[in-house]
């Protein structure tokens, strides 16, 4: 990932975890990241033809899954950055991973009008502290039809976003001036 895509990525991982935690008074949990992440990327596939990030999503049991920032949290007990810090904690027998804000704003100049009303958007959805992981896991099965593909082909799998586009009920016409689009952004990224 070059180097805007990964200030992008960690702006939205801060701003998520700001903006869940003043709506809900709970620190966003590593499960209700990757539902925000992977809800955003795959709209902007359907709905404009590109991805925010460009992240490689796993069709794992609970939903779409970042391969990459999954390894990344799991690899570090406690991950701290500027805008945000990833904590382990036990909690009910169990092993919860946390995303906690910083004190420093997020720059959201990163992101469009477009990108910036959908996060917003989330958030007011899913930023309800009566909202919990199952609810949310289900809502990114119901709205992420490339998800659905890829886990009833094989769990695990990566799911592609192409198969967002081809799925969708965008006219055949949008479709192909989606998928010419999704097809220059990765070959873009690919060689960054």
């Amino acid at each position: 990932m070059n180097a805007y895509y990964e200030a992008k990525l960690n702006t939205a991982i801060a701003w998520f975890a700001k903006k869940h935690f003043e709506r809900t008074g709970k620190y966003l949990t590593q499960l209700g990241l990757f539902k925000y992440l992977a809800l955003l990327e795959f709209r902007s596939v359907r709905e404009r033809g590109v991805p925010v990030f460009g992240l490689k999503y796993v069709a794992m049991k609970w939903g779409p899954v970042p391969q990459e920032l999954y390894q990344k949290f799991k690899k570090s007990s406690s991950l701290q950055t500027e805008l945000y810090q990833v904590k382990r904690i036990k909690e009910q027998n169990r092993e919860v991973v946390l995303i906690l804000p910083s004190s420093k704003e997020a720059d959201t100049n990163l992101f469009s009008p477009w990108e910036l009303q959908v996060m917003k958007d989330l958030v007011e959805i899913y930023g309800d502290r009566w909202i919990d992981t199952k609810i949310f896991s289900e809502a990114s099965h119901q709205k992420i039809k490339a998800w659905q593909k890829a886990y009833q082909k094989k769990p695990n799998s990566v799911i592609k976003f192409e198969d967002e586009i081809e799925i969708s009920d965008l006219p055949e016409e949008k479709k192909q001036i989606y998928l010419e689009r999704l097809a220059t952004f990765e070959e873009l990224t690919a060689s960054q």
